[in-house]
């Protein structure tokens, strides 16, 4: 009997924790055949911020040592990938994985195969101007196969370059829009992994606008209400408050005489 999708079966966690609105993503890491340190087909299900997720890749890329991420949990034991790869998506949330999980069948594959896979449903995104996206070059999944065929030396040039892919955005239809997206995925991966031999490393994920108005609504503190009672109380505090300052003030503002006159001595002279 075949085991149930790891996809399906995350949704089936993903459902109480979706129906309470939060507005979050998944991310999806995965690296085909080097350990980038995030285990084989590994799940966080912790909330994970934008920062985690932007030093995630970093750590991945070698270039960040000392900042820890809560997503790697052992040892990079591979160089820094060909090719990093960011498939950008603006449909892809919690909720709708948890509705249409199974459209990304491909996406699926990937995180069963690769030699590092990481599952994280709970996440901020990353947001467009995160260091990681603002310096990646960025490339419609439409038009990948002819900057393969124009710009080949980018996949044998020994230095990683972080390439993101804006994934196709979808019609009224959610699930048909998650299945085009999908194979977008599978597309640019198999095009990838033929001309890096596999030396790549991959994350999906979206920047959601319901997630950037919950950060700032997340910000917003309660009114402070004051009572007749508290006001007379402190208007009285800062009255007695002064009363004290000048007493104090006045109380070390006392100066004696420096000779005082013998008064007897005075009165037998006189």
């Amino acid at each position: 009997m075949r085991a149930a999708s790891p996809l399906l079966v995350l949704a089936q966690l993903l459902a109480p924790a979706a129906s309470q609105r939060v507005a979050h993503v998944p991310a999806f890491f995965w690296s085909e055949k080097a350990d980038i340190g995030i285990g084989k087909s590994a799940q966080h299900l912790g909330e994970v911020s934008a920062v985690d997720l932007e030093h995630t890749v970093q750590t991945i890329l070698g270039r960040h040592h000392v900042i820890a991420s809560p997503l790697i949990t052992g040892v990079r034991k591979a160089p820094a990938p060909e090719v990093q790869l960011i498939f950008h998506s603006n449909e892809i949330t919690t909720e709708a994985l948890r509705e249409h999980g199974s459209s990304l069948s491909n996406v699926e594959k990937l995180l069963e195969t690769s030699a590092s896979s990481l599952t994280a449903p709970f996440t901020h995104g990353m947001y467009m101007d995160s260091d990681v996206l603002r310096h990646g070059l960025h490339i419609p999944s439409s038009e990948f196969l002819a900057y393969t065929e124009h710009n080949p030396q980018v996949f044998t040039n020994g230095a990683t370059d972080i390439i993101v892919v804006e994934l196709p955005a979808g019609g009224a239809d959610l699930a048909e829009s998650l299945k085009k997206q999908d194979e977008a995925i599978a597309i640019v991966s198999g095009l990838v992994s033929k001309l890096t031999h596999g030396n790549y490393a991959s994350m999906l994920s979206a920047t959601p606008v319901p997630a950037k108005g919950r950060r700032l609504a997340e910000t917003d503190l309660p009114k402070l209400h004051i009572t007749k009672d508290l006001y007379v109380a402190l208007a009285v505090s800062l009255f007695l408050i002064i009363i004290f300052f000048s007493g104090f003030c006045c109380l070390f503002g006392l100066q004696t005489q420096r000779k005082f006159e013998d008064v007897l001595k005075q009165a037998q002279h006189n």
